[in-house]
């Protein structure tokens, strides 16, 4: 994903510059392509060290959900969703259609294992779903009491959720103990997500045998648009298009991952040919390669934050000072200084529009305001100019 996100006190997002397409107007259906980061070979989920690798997991598992290029949820294995006017129960709706690669069907059963699987330490599925999104299902306590339990061994040993209801092969229920309206964006793909894990394969598996299952180490299967099927270590990843996947046959057959070249030579390729996209090219080679009419600099959406932060607890500034922090800080000319302008200054990190609070533009750059802020705030005894405050 390419945008990349930089909150400087109150909130800056910025956009980085992603893939970085070479033209071809051929028929061929395989493209090679570089991520800066290289995949974690545990298949069964990633870790988030794996950075710009994270679409090789994303090709070989489906979730429930995904997010779009506005970070909206959408539909994956689910077709539709109802939720309950209490805001408690979501109900999912899943493709009757979705097979898992071996062409076993994917059913409510498999979503219903993955969720009480990435609640159970002893899986180390390295699911990026965080306690407070499988947490907040009702009966959860439990699992994760029965998860830890050394006389648990696997599935079948493992309380199951009060809270997740199998309603029938293709729908599910999932009731929370507190309303929460950003629950169904979490669990989606792009997001701290659950991958849907074939229950038929991984059922019986004693949990501490995941780790060297061959579903985490070589030969994973997933219900996403695309088959692991080849690993050449230092050299790349072979993802190869599932022509039964649920959502259409993907529109490229082979794509080819190459993580570990430098970030220089895989600017070369893309220049030679060799390489057909860059993800995460840096700053300095986009603004180069854009001169260069085979080569196409693409930039898109995604949820990343980064933000400097004083180490205080807020609360205990005054908010002039606070407020005069952000008028001291040119946001913008940041973002178009070292950024080359690719991104938005906002207020607060929440991406989607919608979940922003109204009239919450940023504080524009005001450096005389600032001082105006700050004689007031230490007239009043609430700053003294001589203090200093930690930043990190």
């Amino acid at each position: 994903m390419n945008i990349k996100k930089l909150v400087l006190l109150l909130c800056m997002s910025l956009l980085m510059v992603g893939p970085v397409l070479a033209q071809d107007d051929s028929e061929e259906s395989s493209i090679s392509v570089f991520t800066a980061s290289q995949p974690a070979q545990f298949w069964l989920g990633y870790p988030g060290r794996s950075g710009d690798a994270t679409f090789i997991y994303h090709a070989i598992h489906c979730s429930l959900t995904e997010l779009d290029g506005d970070f909206n949820v959408a539909g994956d294995l689910a077709d539709s969703w109802d939720i309950s006017d209490d805001g408690m129960t979501y109900t999912f709706n899943l493709n009757p259609n979705a097979t898992f690669h071996d062409g076993t069907p994917v059913t409510a059963a498999d979503v219903e294992f993955s969720w009480v699987v990435f609640a159970t330490p002893n899986a180390r599925t390295e699911s990026r779903v965080r306690q407070p999104v499988y947490g907040s299902i009702m009966g959860a306590d439990a699992v994760v009491e029965s998860a830890a339990s050394e006389d648990v061994v696997g599935y079948a040993d493992t309380t199951k959720y009060e809270g997740i209801e199998i309603i029938d092969d293709h729908t599910i229920s999932f009731t929370l103990t507190d309303p929460n309206p950003l629950w169904i964006s979490v669990i989606s793909d792009g997001s701290p997500n659950g991958y849907i894990l074939p229950k038929h394969i991984l059922e019986d598996v004693p949990y501490d045998e995941y780790p060297t299952h061959p579903m985490n180490i070589d030969s994973p299967i997933g219900c996403g648009a695309y088959q692991l099927t080849q690993i050449e270590e230092g050299q790349f990843v072979e993802l190869t298009a599932y022509d039964a996947h649920h959502m259409g046959e993907p529109n490229i057959d082979t794509i080819f991952v190459h993580s570990w070249l430098t970030n220089e030579v895989a600017a070369a390729q893309l220049e030679s040919g060799e390489l057909d996209l860059v993800i995460g090219l840096s700053l300095d080679d986009a603004q180069r390669l854009e001169s260069n009419e085979n080569i196409d600099v693409l930039t898109t959406n995604a949820s990343n934050a980064y933000q400097l932060s004083l180490n205080l607890d807020p609360r205990d500034i005054d908010l002039r000072v606070r407020q005069a922090m952000a008028h001291a800080i040119d946001r913008q000319g940041i973002l178009d200084a070292v950024f080359f302008g690719l991104g938005e200054v906002i207020e607060c990190c929440y991406f989607q529009e919608w979940a922003r609070p109204d009239a919450n533009d940023p504080l524009p750059y005001d450096p005389d305001l600032a001082r105006e802020l700050l004689a007031e705030a230490e007239a009043d005894g609430a700053w003294d100019a001589d203090n200093a405050l930690p930043i990190l």
